[in-house]
């Protein structure tokens, strides 16, 4: 791969990071564990030879997007799994391992991992066109676990990337992304996140006739506003109900094309329905905030 290839990637997953880090606080942040730094440091098709992360703890995950079912999975120091469970345990994360993690340490990481999935999500489904939808079919295995080193033998992911977390400007931990390729790559293709030079990994449609795509039917969807009320008013919503939505009553309208922000428009009536005036393209570039 080529350092633009790279870069465009680490860009891409790099938008996540502030979500990451705010679970991290959310979850972590006590005494001592106050700062928290997470930068990307690399990424590559994964390598045949894998005897480099065997001594990482597994935590891996499958979620879906639409009617496709893909994988994921974190790959971290155990040492950095302790730590997390003491913290989780009212610890102040000065913990070291010491054997193979016990049942309360697992399962304290993996409510930790748990929620750093449900800040990646949210930030995912926002920018995506396709929701992230985790499926309740998770594993975590640590380094002692006899099935650890078979769980490479039928890997679904073939990429990864490499991650470091800086904690307090003092501890240091290596985090490796296992992804599936082809969809990462799908999904920054859509997003018009690629860079020239990686547009090989799209059809090249230049010496296509477009007229052969003419008719193909994409999704508009053209949004008055959005709100959030407490399920409690929501049970008692009945006809005749009203509900404010965020937006100003001259603030236009929001278009999306299969979940990206594509434009705004403003209401109008042709003939016996409504319609839309674009007012804004937004160009592809800036799409992806």
């Amino acid at each position: 791969m080529t350092n633009s290839q790279i870069d465009s990637i680490n860009k891409f997953i790099s938008h996540f990071f502030p979500n990451i880090v705010s679970a991290l606080h959310k979850a972590l942040g006590k005494d001592p564990f106050q700062k928290f730094n997470l930068t990307a440091e690399g990424n590559e098709l994964l390598p045949s030879d894998l005897s480099d992360y065997s001594a990482f703890a597994i935590y891996s995950r499958q979620y879906k997007k639409a009617k496709t079912i893909c994988s994921f999975a974190v790959l971290f120091p155990e040492n950095l799994a302790v730590k997390i469970a003491d913290v989780f345990m009212g610890g102040n994360g000065d913990a070291e391992k010491k054997g193979a993690l016990t049942e309360l340490q697992v399962n304290s990481c993996l409510k930790f991992l748990d929620n750093i999935l449900e800040a990646v999500a949210v930030r995912y489904n926002k920018i995506c066109e396709a929701p992230m939808s985790p499926l309740k079919e998770l594993e975590f295995r640590q380094c002692a676990d006899k099935k650890h080193d078979d769980w490479f033998k039928d890997l679904t992911p073939d990429f990864v990337i490499h991650l470091n977390l800086k904690i307090n400007d003092s501890l240091e931990f290596p985090i490796h992304l296992f992804l599936e390729y082809e969809q990462l790559i799908a999904t920054m293709s859509r997003l018009g996140l690629l860079k020239e030079d990686i547009q090989h990994l799209r059809p090249d449609i230049s010496h296509m006739n477009i007229n052969l795509l003419g008719d193909i039917e994409i999704p508009l969807v053209a949004e008055l506003g959005r709100t959030q009320i407490p399920i409690k008013y929501a049970m008692e919503l009945t006809q005749g109900s009203l509900i404010e939505l965020d937006n100003d009553a001259d603030e236009p309208i929001k278009l999306y094309s299969e979940g990206v922000e594509v434009g705004t428009a403003e209401i109008v009536v042709v003939g016996d329905t409504f319609g839309v005036k674009i007012k804004k393209i937004i160009p592809p570039e800036e799409r992806f905030r």
